[in-house]
């Protein structure tokens, strides 16, 4: 799944732009000059 980051909940702090990934893990980008470069990683 690929899409646009956009939660509003109380318990998640995720300073992200957009997200790619599944139920396992799934990785953060943020926008920097007309790229998207990675700035997270979350997976268990």
């Amino acid at each position: 799944m690929i899409g646009d980051y956009n939660y509003n909940g109380n318990y998640i702090n995720l300073q992200t732009d957009k997200l790619a990934g599944g139920i396992n893990a799934c990785l953060g980008f943020v926008k920097v000059n007309n790229y998207y470069v990675p700035n997270n990683c979350i997976g268990y």
